[in-house]
């Protein structure tokens, strides 16, 4: 059983990021709505009660606001539900909060790692680790904190693993 292990879950300011862009569309979408009304009221208030027009202003509101509610929820709820365990042999893929799927790569057959980063992920310093193995595979590490210290710790186990070798062999 290898003692060298890494665990990575996704970064949680890749979170902050994704929810602060839906809430900032929220917000856009909130402001045209209440333009649009500033906008009918006028024409509709000889027809139509003040109280019926104050009645739809809220009901906007609150349906907004209950929106960036569920979005904040499920957000949340359903992320960290993926990690990557790091051996010297091996990375594993797992997903799952209340069961668990794992997809194990064999660290021997790979040939590069590449980083994708955002302008956002270079200045909260998260971003995606894509991991490539001979026959064309690859694992995609998504929204992983440090992706650069991330494959030097990578390239570390490997070396550890081939020193651990070389040493078995002597």
């Amino acid at each position: 059983m290898p003692t060298n292990k890494l665990v990575i879950k996704q970064s949680s300011k890749a979170l902050l990021v994704e929810t602060g862009t839906l809430y900032f569309l929220l917000s856009v979408f909130l402001s045209l709505a209440l333009i649009i009304f500033s906008l009918i009221v006028p024409l509709i208030t000889p027809v139509v009660s003040v109280y019926v027009i104050l009645f739809i202003f809220f009901l906007i509101i609150t349906l907004a606001l209950l929106l960036a509610l569920i979005i904040g929820v499920f957000s949340k709820k359903y992320w960290n539900k993926r990690e990557y365990v790091i051996t010297p042999e091996t990375i594993m893929d797992c997903e799952g909060m209340f069961s668990s799927n794992c997809i194990s790569y064999e660290l021997k057959g790979m040939t590069s790692m590449e980083v994708h980063q955002t302008a956002l992920g270079k200045k909260f310093n998260y971003g995606n680790l894509i991991v490539r193995f001979m026959g064309g595979g690859s694992l995609l590490m998504k929204d992983v904190s440090e992706p650069e210290v991330l494959i030097l710790k990578i390239r570390e186990l490997i070396s550890k693993k081939e020193v651990e070798v070389d040493n078995g062999n002597s």
